[in-house]
Order: structure tokens, then C-alpha cells, then sequence
């Protein structure tokens, strides 16, 4: 059975050069826009961070889901049409946007972010970070049996927002001091062939 997820306007006139090969990666990149963790908790639901009851103890996190049609979703967008210009995939919307806050201990294990239902049309992940005033908290990949750490900050130099292919392994260490403060996206496409 194919899933196909429903079609954003907005994707439907930026169409990826279908004559490139798709690109498989992770790409950093250090974005200008700023949000307030205040008007994210406003305009979010909170929600329990929940993940298939057989994965107990994958993550303890505080998440609040946005609105995918709000100023973050239009952000995030964006910035989704310069990362499919290196992936080249096939994209439709995007499925959820969350704001995330990893306290003292929080964490996500090992995890992949393609699973079944409507999560198998995932194609591009996103991961804004939006502070840099605590420790511990690194995103961390695995790739071909090696660990890479994705360098990020605040600074203009640093990279805040990465955006990867939604079946690379991935975690975010526990937090030694402070609050990580993130947003995470799911974009959509065709089902995986």
C-alpha cells in the first residue's frame, strides 16, 4: 500500500529538477531568523512526547506542537526548498513542526525517523536549535559505523538549523546544565521506493 501524504501548494510550485539523482545527507547551515520560546509555548499545544510503546524510555523531553501554517511553518519552509535543492526528493508538505525543551537529564536515544504509517513518507528532518547556554545536548548521527557530531551555536559562524535524510540514525545526548531549546520538522513526500 502507498501512502500519499496531502499536497502543500507552496511545494507544489517549488518541484525539485526531477533530472538530478536524489542526495542522501545532512546538511548544517546557519539560518538569521530568531524565535521566542514565550510566543512558541503560546501558539503550541503542549503534548506528551510519546513514541511506539515499544521504544519505553527513548526520550524524556517537553514538546509543544505548532501550527504548520504559522510564522514558524513559513520559516521552516523556506529553508526546506534550500535544503531539497542538494536532496532532490519528492515533497509534499510538511507533517509536524514541534518545539522541543531537553532540561537537566532530558534526552532522545539512538532513533530513526522514518517508521510506519504516515511517518514512512518522511523524507527531510529538521532540527533548528535556538540557544546555545547549556551543555551536553549534542545532536549526534551514525554513518557507515562512525558517530558525527553536528557542530552547532547561536554565533553568526555556527550552525543552528540541519536538515538530513529522515532514515539516518540520530540522537541528542542527555543535558548536563541548562535548557536545549529547539524546533524540529518532518517534511513529507511519496512513499519511499
Amino acid at each position: 500500500m502507498t501512502i500519499h501524504p496531502m499536497k502543500d501548494k507552496f511545494f507544489e510550485e517549488h518541484k525539485p529538477d526531477m533530472s538530478l539523482d536524489p542526495q542522501y545527507g545532512i546538511i548544517q547551515k546557519h539560518i538569521v531568523e530568531v524565535c521566542d520560546s514565550a510566543i512558541l509555548k503560546e501558539i503550541g499545544d503542549k503534548t506528551e512526547a510519546r513514541v511506539n510503546s515499544n521504544q519505553s524510555g527513548i526520550r524524556s523531553v517537553d514538546c509543544w506542537r505548532l501550527p504548520v501554517d504559522s510564522f514558524v511553518g513559513n520559516i521552516i519552509k523556506k529553508h526546506t526548498l534550500n535544503f531539497n535543492s542538494v536532496f532532490n526528493y519528492k515533497i509534499s508538505n510538511i507533517g509536524d513542526i514541534q518545539y522541543l525543551e531537553y532540561k537537566k537529564g532530558d534526552y532522545y536515544n539512538w532513533h530513526s525517523d522514518i517508521s510506519d504509517g504516515i511517518a514512512s513518507t518522511r523524507k527531510i528532518s529538521i532540527s533548528w536549535l535556538l540557544n546555545d547556554d547549556f551543555t551536553g545536548g549534542e545532536l549526534v548521527f551514525q554513518h557507515g559505523g562512525d558517530e558525527f557530531i553536528a557542530r552547532a551555536g547561536i554565533g553568526a559562524d555556527e550552525p543552528n538549523m540541519v536538515g538530513f535524510t529522515s532514515f539516518y540514525t540520530h540522537k541528542v545526548n542527555p543535558i548536563k546544565s541548562g535548557v536545549r531549546k529547539c524546533i524540529v520538522a518532518w517534511v513529507h513526500g511519496e512513499s519511499w521506493r
